[in-house]
């Protein structure tokens, strides 16, 4: 499941960047496009939408990787109780005397 939502939310995230970056190249480099008050404000519209869609891709993304590590802690300290202690917190050996 992990890996899907990985992708997923990749793949939206760099849609919304590619068309945040088309519509800024749009305004900028074809002001004619923006002529009028109406495709003025629809440029504007999708701006905004599309922003708003990278702020919620970036969040989601962030939820999944919390969820999964809270998911994931409990199931790798019970396979480190079973197997002994997890390596980080295993005692180091005596060094080896000369």
């Amino acid at each position: 499941m992990d890996g899907f939502m990985k992708y997923s939310n990749v793949a939206g995230f760099v849609c919304h960047i590619v068309n945040v970056i088309v519509i800024l190249y749009s305004v900028i480099f074809f002001p004619e496009s923006t002529a009028n008050f109406y495709s003025g404000v629809t440029y504007f519209f999708w701006l905004l939408v599309n922003v708003n869609g990278l702020l919620f891709s970036a969040s989601a993304g962030i939820v999944v990787n919390h969820m999964v590590g809270l998911r994931v802690h409990p199931l790798y300290c019970k396979l480190a109780h079973y197997s002994g202690s997890p390596p980080a917190l295993r005692p180091l050996r005596r060094p080896l005397r000369k």
